[in-house]
């Protein structure tokens, strides 16, 4: 979602301002983030990684509803209701630990006393989907 808003941003900002240029700087820790705004290599930053720091202002743009990634001939396609107890017994594929999609989805099946079986921790979402695509697993996104 992130990509077509932020797409559609990029659109109109060079309707405006033609002759501006862009760099685009893809990364995926907030650490990372953090370093290149206060050494002044980026001027602002859109991430799904909710920063918390007295140097730095963020703002929620939006807020994106969770989904569960599986493929169409996977069991829970049939189901009209999907509970968290369900995916005790399914290979489940997250983010990176320290992504903060990641540590939410982990702290509610912790919250429920459930434990996930973890198969895969990706740090990229095109993996992600190629894992699911081949029926390695399922995955929780926003």
């Amino acid at each position: 979602m992130a990509n077509y808003l932020f797409s559609q941003v990029i659109l109109e900002y060079q309707k405006l301002y033609p002759h501006n240029h862009i760099t685009l700087i893809d990364t995926l820790y907030n650490q990372t983030v953090r370093q290149a705004l206060l050494g002044l290599n980026v001027h602002g930053v859109i991430t799904n990684q909710h920063i918390v720091d007295h140097e730095i202002k963020s703002e929620l743009l939006y807020n994106e509803p969770y989904v569960v990634l599986i493929k169409k001939d996977h069991p829970f396609a049939m189901k009209e209701k999907i509970t968290l107890v369900d995916f005790v017994e399914e290979s489940l594929i997250i983010g990176m630990p320290e992504f903060q999609t990641s540590a939410q989805i982990l702290k509610v099946f912790q919250q429920e006393n459930i434990t996930p079986h973890i198969q895969y921790k990706i740090e990229r979402f095109e993996m992600i989907k190629v894992l699911v695509e081949k029926g390695l697993g399922i995955c929780h996104l926003t």
